[in-house]
């Protein structure tokens, strides 16, 4: 008997590694395995786009929504950005059933993790799902996993849901693209500010013939401006896509404000700047000649912090 006991001691401490490698092994599996990555939040959109679908149908609609470029070199926080142009939609859709809507909300100053990602299309699923019970939609659609997709496909299936939502709520206006220019030069403002810098704005005249390709060529070249400024800071530049070869529309330069947007969070959080953006009310009637003027004074605003730094 003590010889079968001892036998099984030395068959316990010779596995002993092996029990405690397998038990790690499942532990980092359940780590993992509840971590979100952009597979999850991909899952997430598809079914936040066929809720819409649904309501689409719903609403009889016979029109085709624009299919987005193909998109490349996302990121966590071009993501988050790209969620808040579908929330901005879901609000006015909340707000056209009579529902109460969710609030309107910007980047936060920090560094965005996937799972804040997650977040934020959780609650914009949640807010479309509530407003298709409310028509009486009891039809649900599963979404399978795919598990090798990136931010990239994860931003491409909220713009192909910001398309969607157009013939529900409206597209997106020059006020919308006009707002968000407004709130990139309160940011390069702040960002001169904090670096004691003195910009003197040049006289750029309001013109009268511009589209919205002509916008979102000066938000290109601001794109570009940023990237310039973010090697200086020793930053990882922004990866300028190629410019749209499809019929540019104040949706594309929305986008293109939206990009601004999230690499100026990341110029502000390099450089310590706090959030101290004002609220702007939405303006009415602006047109892409107007953004074309807003979108020059921010480039000028970057020119000028790209020399100084």
């Amino acid at each position: 008997m003590l010889v079968k006991f001892s036998c099984v001691l030395r068959c316990l401490k010779r596995n002993m590694g092996a029990m405690l490698f397998v038990l790690f092994a499942i532990l980092s599996f359940n780590l993992n395995a509840s971590q979100k990555t952009p597979s999850h939040v991909f899952q997430l959109t598809d079914h936040l786009l066929a809720d819409i679908k649904l309501i689409r149908k719903f609403e009889n609609v016979k029109s085709v929504a624009k299919i987005p470029e193909v998109q490349s070199n996302k990121t966590a926080l071009h993501v988050y950005s790209k969620s808040l142009e579908v929330l901005t939609k879901i609000i006015y859709l909340q707000t056209k059933y009579q529902l109460d809507s969710l609030q309107t909300t910007e980047i936060p100053l920090k560094e965005i993790s996937q799972t804040d990602v997650y977040k934020v299309v959780e609650k914009l699923h949640e807010a479309v799902r509530e407003v298709k019970q409310s028509l009486g939609i009891t039809q649900s659609i599963e979404a399978p996993f795919y598990p090798d997709k990136t931010h990239a496909n994860v931003y491409e299936n909220l713009w192909q849901a910001s398309y969607y939502l157009d013939a529900l709520v409206g597209a997106i206006s020059a006020d919308l693209v006009y707002r968000n220019v407004l709130y990139a030069i309160q940011d390069a403002k702040a960002l001169a500010k904090k670096l004691d810098l003195e910009v003197k704005l040049s006289s750029f005249e309001l013109q009268d013939q511009v589209i919205p390709k002509q916008a979102n060529i000066e938000g290109f070249k601001n794109l570009y401006r940023l990237a310039k400024l973010e090697r200086r800071l020793k930053l990882k530049a922004v990866a300028v896509r190629t410019f749209p070869s499809t019929v540019i529309t104040p949706s594309d330069v929305f986008d293109t404000t939206n990009n601004i947007l999230a690499e100026l969070v990341r110029i502000k959080i390099a450089n310590g700047v706090a959030n101290t953006r004002q609220t702007l009310e939405l303006t009415n009637g602006k047109q892409p000649r107007h953004v074309f003027q807003q979108m020059q004074i921010l480039g000028e605003y970057l020119d000028a912090l790209a020399q100084h730094i």
